[in-house]
């Protein structure tokens, strides 16, 4: 064991590193002390978290967290463990066993959704009990319904399962980073959600909000990483990394925690509270609780706010103590804001606010104008809105098509009892809930040949970054996999022990074919069951290639789809046929048998590039500097490898009339590059040729910086495979990402009628179709909802947002309107301006609209801080909340836009 150690309060590991070749599991360039690894036979049990301290220089001793009971006004700890506490919560309400979970469904997800719902009841006879005690104090407030004392106690005991009180008070953990290992100590508090480094150690410290987790990967999920630092396979089973968002990137933190007791109940709280903050969200509830407002803690060296109240129930909070709570919670309000709220509810104006006078305050930052004005609107300015009012709402407002019985359904869901009316309060849950969803659902027949649907598909799926010189990583296969890709790119290239993945010829990293395969096979099938297509790029020697072929079949097993699905076929199979298969996409010699089909197992020598690869353009063009033709290394691909590949089979292109251009099997890759050289007289063989067969394509190697196509251009000739640069979230990426837009996306679309048949069928359909062609759009944009801060303010400064919408349909230049500036109002900004666009055809499903909300610098510097983008066919009408998304296209829970729509065919 190689490491110098120094005693310090907080530890310093240096990493004796090996060289830089793939590190081998039988490595130990980085071992723990043994002792920190519970015995097999003594298994830990408690529900403490071990702290290592250094207290010798032979060895790293571990002592346990401090279990005494904290000072007044913290969480006790309970004695049984979290995962216990969920079964005997759980058993009773729904059964659920372990084993029947689905791959990527998370176990503790499930677990704390069954829990929540069997509390739900009580909660709500307890908050109804709560409110007939309480007078109203205003008209905003007289339809609030106020956290009792017993409701506040419940969270407590519900966050004090969920994170004990050893990750409260702060544990050690071993860090990882690329240069070096250190002791730090972490802590987790439930109440703000931040995840906390080095707090209380007289150092710097940072933070991490569990609501930018995107995952948690434990052991072999990170080995990638692990072999990357050089960090010794005995230390993999208690390895932990937290992939998040910060800054519009992804992230990621490496941790090994001492002990595997350790490491569960730091991913058990972080998952828990995650899950639970997301469900306070999405269940509609009150502001208070949504955002922990009742325990709150502030920094060591001020008081904690809210405690004053829990300590003593005669105790005020000034307006001091106000803001600095919201300020904790991110409500991006001004000064003068804050303090206008505050007023208003201190009624007695002695400056302060005692328990009733805060729920007054957080009442009237939950009040909605606009929302107000809607509800007063449909029920004659009466303060509950009866069911035949909600009907009529849906009716005239929404054009709801469902019956009275469904909406009958979603009224008493939303009410207090079966029996009482719906309330402003509810009536606003109801708009944000997804019973409210601002785009139709898609329901279309997936029994249709391959060919005839729109595929999600990645290009240069292993990179993060740049092209030339960014890093290659699986989180490109993750990400783009969770997020419904179906189509991804593997770029293989020889290694010094087998088979590697990188951009062939630049300075990008490398990662082994191994870990990408393996990844896949774990992520392929998280989102959708439907199939999913590896475009391998081969530039390896054939004995890497056999090592390939042989590693792909043992890892997919009955997975790989490896001969046809019938004997004499003619046209390829639909994606419901092919569920839970993966495909693969290689360059494959085109041998014509008498059935005008390819003999899939007649393996032949051919050459590896495909017809247009990046990699010959590259060559030939941007790094031959003499412009000479560069004569390429001839590689082939094995038999194996071809054998393997029954509906996908890449031919190089030569003509569309060739009898090759006309097996049902095959599939022409085109950079973009080449189809702007052929220019317009390509485009319609192209379009016809797509009615029938596959067809990729796939950005320039001009594209240094990673950025996008716009794949609308290729869509509407009909290519199925439009192959993106996922690590940039650009206008490309976005429209793709609106295209397949669903819940949960299956990453197919199926394309429209015309796309699908002969010409002379379509210019038939268009004859006898008397329907309008055109659409008139009405949008109206009336208000944000806590809006997330842009990342380059200073802490002084308040969002000033603004709102673009731009459409990008089938005019050359993409429809833009912009509205006013909210001045220093990123909680509740409100607009309540519109805009009219008359689209050219009501028929284009790849016509999109995205609203952009973009920050208002005090230097006059404009930054986009959030986005969101749709078909613009599966907008509905009415009143209807906008979810947003960051830069890099993940969804911030708490933001959204508030418009009216409304849809006029002539």
């Amino acid at each position: 064991m190689l490491f110098n150690q120094k005693i310090m309060d907080q530890q310093e590991i240096e990493i004796v590193r090996e060289s830089p070749v793939p590190l081998e599991r039988t490595s130990s360039s980085f071992q723990l002390n043994e002792q920190f690894v519970p015995s097999a036979t003594t298994p830990n049990r408690s529900h403490s978290v071990n702290n290592p301290l250094s207290a010798s220089n032979d060895g790293l001793e571990h002592t346990t967290c401090d279990k005494e009971a904290s000072s007044s006004g913290t969480l006790k700890k309970r004695s049984n463990s979290f995962s216990s506490f969920l079964d005997a919560h759980s058993k009773t309400t729904v059964p659920y066993s372990e084993t029947d979970r689905s791959p990527g469904l998370n176990w503790l997800s499930v677990k704390l959704n069954i829990l929540f719902r069997s509390q739900r009841a009580p909660l709500r006879s307890l908050r109804k009990s709560s409110t007939s005690s309480n007078n109203s104090r205003s008209e905003g407030s007289s339809t609030q319904t106020f956290p009792s004392t017993s409701d506040i106690f419940d969270t407590k005991h519900l966050l004090a399962t969920i994170v004990p009180e050893s990750i409260q008070n702060g544990c050690f953990l071993f860090r990882v980073t690329k240069k070096k290992v250190r002791q730090r100590k972490v802590s987790l508090d439930p109440f703000t959600g931040y995840m906390i480094l080095d707090k209380n150690t007289g150092k710097p410290y940072r933070k991490l909000c569990v609501d930018d987790i995107k995952e948690i990967r434990q052991g072999s999920e990170s080995r990638n990483y692990r072999e990357q630092f050089k960090i010794s396979y005995e230390n993999e089973k208690r390895w932990f990394t937290i992939v998040y968002t910060a800054e519009d990137k992804m992230k990621a933190l490496h941790f090994i925690s001492p002990t595997m007791d350790g490491l569960n109940q730091w991913v058990m709280a972080l998952e828990g509270l995650k899950t639970y903050r997301l469900n306070e969200f999405i269940t509609g509830s009150r502001f208070v609780t949504n955002h922990n407002v009742q325990t709150i803690k502030g920094d060591e060296q001020l008081d904690h706010p809210w405690e004053k109240l829990e300590k003593d129930e005669t105790a005020e909070l000034t307006f001091v103590d106000v803001q600095c709570m919201c300020q904790k919670l991110h409500l991006n309000a001004s000064f003068e804001y804050l303090e206008q709220m505050f007023r208003k509810a201190d009624t007695l104006r002695t400056g302060k606010l005692n328990f009733e006078g805060f729920q007054h305050f957080v009442s009237i930052l939950k009040t909605r104008p606009e929302v107000k004005q809607i509800f007063y609107k449909y029920t004659d300015n009466s303060k509950e809105m009866s069911l035949d009012q909600f009907i009529f709402f849906l009716r005239d407002s929404q054009k709801s098509t469902i019956n009275d019985d469904q909406i009958e359904l979603v009224y008493s869901s939303f009410c207090k009892s079966h029996d009482s009316p719906m309330d402003l309060i509810e009536f606003t849950s109801y708009l944000s809930s997804p019973a409210n969803a601002p785009l139709t659902s898609i329901n279309q027949n997936m029994n249709r040949p391959l060919n005839e649907y729109i595929i999600s598909s990645s290009h240069n799926t292993y990179l993060l970054g740049k092209q030339f010189a960014g890093e290659s990583s699986i989180e490109g296969y993750i990400r783009s996999l969770q997020r419904g890709c179906k189509c991804i790119e593997i770029d293989c290239w020889d290694g010094p022990d087998g088979p590697v993945v990188c951009h062939g010829r630049t300075f990008t990293s490398i990662i082994r074919f191994n870990d990408v395969i393996d990844v896949i096979k774990k992520y392929a099938f998280v989102v959708s069951a439907y199939p999913v297509i590896i475009s391998l790029e081969i530039h390896c020697c054939p004995e890497q290639q056999q090592q390939m072929a042989c590693y792909m079949r043992e890892a997919f097993g009955n997975y790989l789809l490896t001969e046809p699905l019938g004997i004499h076929e003619k046209v390829l199979p639909s994606p419901e046929q092919l569920l839970y298969k993966i495909l693969i996409k290689v360059k494959c010699q085109a041998t014509i048998s008498a059935s005008n089909t390819i003999d899939v197992f007649q393996g032949g020598v051919v050459d590896s590039s495909t017809d247009t690869t990046e990699s010959s353009e590259l060559e030939s063009g941007e790094r031959n500097l003499s412009n000479e033709p560069k004569k390429r290394k001839r590689k082939v691909i094995i038999s194996e490898l071809q054998q393997i590949a029954p509906y996908v089979r890449s031919l190089r292109f030569r003509n569309f009339s060739l009898p090759e251009s006309k097996t049902y099997n095959h599939i022409f890759s085109f950079s973009e590059r080449t189809i702007k050289r052929h220019g317009k007289t390509m485009f319609p063989r192209l379009s016809k040729h797509n009615t029938k067969y596959l067809c990729r394509v796939y950005p320039g190697p001009l594209r240094l910086g990673s950025t996008n196509l716009n794949p609308q251009f290729y869509w509407r000739m009909g290519v199925q495979m439009v192959a993106l640069n996922w690590q940039t979230y650009d206008v490309g990426l976005q429209i793709n990402d609106a295209l397949f837009q669903a819940d949960p996306p299956s990453g197919y679309l199926l394309k429209p009628e015309y796309q699908r048949t002969m010409e002379e069928k379509v210019k038939q359909s268009k004859q006898l179709d008397n329907s309008p062609r055109k659409m008139l759009l009405n949008i109206e944009i009336l208000s944000g909802q806590q809006l997330r801060r842009a990342k380059e303010l200073f802490n002084s400064e308040t969002l000033c947002p603004f709102v673009q919408v731009q459409i990008h349909s089938m005019e050359e230049t993409p429809f833009r309107w912009t509205s006013s500036v909210v001045h220093r109002n990123g909680f509740r900004p409100i607009w309540q301006e519109s805009f009219r666009y008359e689209s050219v055809t009501k028929d284009d499903v790849y016509s999109v609209i995205r609203f952009l909300v973009h920050h208002r610098g005090s230097s006059g510097n404009d930054s986009v801080i959030a986005v969101f983008a749709c078909p613009l066919y599966r907008l509905q009408t009415g009143y209807r909340h906008i979810p947003l998304y960051d830069m890099q296209g993940e969804s911030l829970l708490f933001s959204t836009l508030f418009v009216r729509i409304e849809k006029t065919e002539f």
